[in-house]
C-alpha cells in the first residue's frame, strides 16, 4: 500500500475539484428521476441501483488524484433534505479493495468532511 501525501498542491486540486463539483450539482429533479427509475421512495437510492443511476445521471463526479496512488471522487446533489456532498475514495494499486480506514479518514478531512475510522 502506498503512502498518502498531503501538500499545498494536493489541497489546491481538492479545492478546485470541490468548486467544479458544486457548479455541476445534480438538481433535485434529476435525483427524483433516478428514484423513479429505481422504483422506490424518492428519499433513498440503494447501492444496487447505482448502475441504473449512471444511465440517467447527466453530471459525473470530479476526480482528484492524491499521491501516492489514491483517488477521490467528489459530487454534490440536491436531496429532499438539502444539499448532499458525496465522496468516494479508492486506492489505484488495489482494484476491488478498500483503502485503509485511516487513509479514508485523512482524505475525508482533506475534503472538509468529518468521519472517524472507528465509525461505520
Amino acid at each position: 500500500m502506498g503512502m498518502l501525501v498531503d501538500s499545498p498542491t494536493v489541497r489546491a486540486g481538492i479545492k478546485k475539484a470541490i468548486e467544479i463539483a458544486r457548479k455541476q450539482m445534480v438538481p433535485l429533479s434529476e435525483v427524483m428521476d433516478m428514484a423513479k427509475l429505481a422504483n422506490q421512495d424518492s428519499s433513498c437510492i440503494t447501492l444496487k441501483d447505482k448502475k441504473r443511476e449512471k444511465a440517467v445521471r447527466k453530471t459525473q463526479p470530479v476526480e482528484v488524484l492524491i499521491p501516492e496512488g489514491y483517488t477521490a471522487n467528489i459530487s454534490f446533489e440536491e436531496q429532499p433534505v438539502g444539499i448532499c456532498k458525496h465522496l468516494s475514495i479508492g486506492f489505484e494499486d488495489s482494484p476491488g479493495k478498500m483503502p485503509h480506514p485511516l487513509a479514508v479518514q485523512i482524505v475525508a478531512d482533506m475534503f472538509g468532511m468529518k468521519w472517524k475510522a472507528d465509525e461505520p
